[in-house]
């Protein structure tokens, strides 16, 4: 719902950030156009931060609404986006107080663009998991559906699986018990098909990753799923914990953006590292298929699937659990 968000000099101020439709655009206009109606010694601004329509197509709007104005209204409206050179005038014109408080307002939130998705790789790993848990085979529209990508992606990907690739006669789609170079073809892509982000502590008194899991339990999200050692001895109880340096979690993320977690709830000594192969202490992988194929503990918390959790086992360099799962696995696909 479109609000006055605060005065800065003359001007009552409405904010919105990351209009995708200009019907969103539309209703905050008459909205701001009846604010103003009730008070003649005000002027109306809608500022679009980071939007996502064109500003041509904002103008073209703009100025088919203030025609249908009462001049006195239309005289007295403004639209900008933080992108325009008006709105740095408009900061330039107001008092230091207001200038910080607009630029607050309409800064960056945080957000990070995610790259492209590989959604060939993620065809595979969701039929793997499939594999895994002894599913059967689905149709083309299924995948698409499930994975987000075209049917012409869904068929390139397909064809990559060479002879491991399973189609029965109504043309459903499966996978084969994976051959050495299904795995290693996995492996080699995982890291650049996979959109991660890593921890380290700089407080020289790290949390242990048993306790950093405790405290993802208190985010309460659907969307956020353990992986790693953890997600993995879920699937494979037998799984030795042992050594594991670091908690692994899965995001669900199909969209091209995702917002900032949370991450000094987990330990406020937690700094991102642009070092991919250092010890990090906590590793946040998106995932961009449309399903996720999270699973559920007793008590609520998601846990990614067991390809998503192998594949963070060998990020990690944790070879030996990395191999007792992958045979737990293979054992279960022969089920």
């Amino acid at each position: 719902m479109f609000s006055i968000d605060f005065r800065a000099g003359e001007w009552d101020v409405g904010i919105i950030r990351k209009a995708t439709a200009v019907r969103t655009v539309r209703d905050a206009l008459m909205q701001l156009a009846t604010h103003l109606a009730g008070d003649r010694d005000r002027k109306g601004l809608l500022i679009l931060a980071d939007s996502r329509i064109s500003e041509n197509r904002l103008r073209e709007e703009f100025d088919q609404f203030v025609n249908i104005l009462l001049p006195d209204i239309a005289d007295r409206m403004q639209l900008l986006t933080t992108e325009q050179e008006a709105f740095s005038d408009l900061l330039d014109q107001l008092a230091d107080d207001e200038r910080a408080r607009l630029l607050q307002e309409t800064g960056p939130d945080g957000a990070t663009d995610l790259r492209r998705p590989d959604l060939q790789t993620e065809v595979e790993k969701y039929l793997l998991v499939r594999w895994a848990w002894n599913q059967e085979p689905v149709t083309a529209s299924r995948l698409a559906d499930d994975i987000g990508a075209s049917f012409r992606t869904i068929k390139s990907a397909l064809s990559r699986l060479g002879p491991t690739l399973l189609q029965t006669d109504d043309k459903r789609y499966g996978i084969k018990a994976p051959n050495q170079e299904t795995w290693n073809r996995l492996l080699a892509t995982s890291r650049d098909s996979r959109a991660s982000e890593y921890y380290i502590d700089i407080s020289g008194q790290p949390r242990s990753p048993g306790s950093l899991l405790g405290r993802l339990r208190d985010w309460n999200r659907s969307d956020v799923a353990v992986g790693g050692t953890f997600g993995a001895s879920w699937h494979f109880p037998g799984l030795d914990l042992v050594g594991s340096p670091r908690l692994d979690i899965c995001v669900h993320a199909p969209g091209n953006r995702v917002d900032p977690l949370p991450i000094a709830k987990l330990d406020p000594g937690l700094r991102p590292t642009s070092d991919v192969h250092g010890p990090a202490r906590l590793a946040v992988h998106y995932l961009r298929r449309t399903t996720p194929l999270f699973r559920t503990t007793s008590d609520g918390l998601p846990v990614a699937d067991p390809i998503e959790c192998l594949l963070d086992l060998n990020e990690a360099g944790l070879g030996r659990q990395f191999k007792q799962f992958q045979d737990n696995l293979i054992l279960r696909g022969r089920s």
